[in-house]
């Protein structure tokens, strides 16, 4: 998914710090385009790999934020995601 105009963020790094009662510890993006100005979710800087799959964006031991963002995850592992995929339609 790659935005052409800007939206409203989903979240902020802002909304997150500041909330002191957030529930939220990790969010998966899956548009994963952390460098794109109209990025919805501008909590992270750079993508994660299959190898190092969770970037920790808020190192609060009571409370932390955990990001995963693997460029192309379903191309990564397609039969799996083929199979997952199916089977929920069905």
């Amino acid at each position: 998914i790659r935005l052409m105009k800007k939206i409203p963020p989903f979240i902020t790094m802002d909304l997150c710090k500041n909330n002191k009662k957030r529930r939220l510890t990790v969010i998966s993006d899956v548009a994963c385009d952390p460098n794109n100005p109209n990025n919805p979710v501008p909590v992270y800087d750079s993508i994660t790999t299959m190898f190092d799959p969770i970037r920790r964006v808020i190192d609060d031991s009571n409370n932390p934020l955990d990001v995963t963002a693997i460029d192309h995850l379903p191309s990564l592992i397609p039969l799996e995601a083929s199979e997952q995929y199916s089977d929920d339609l069905i």
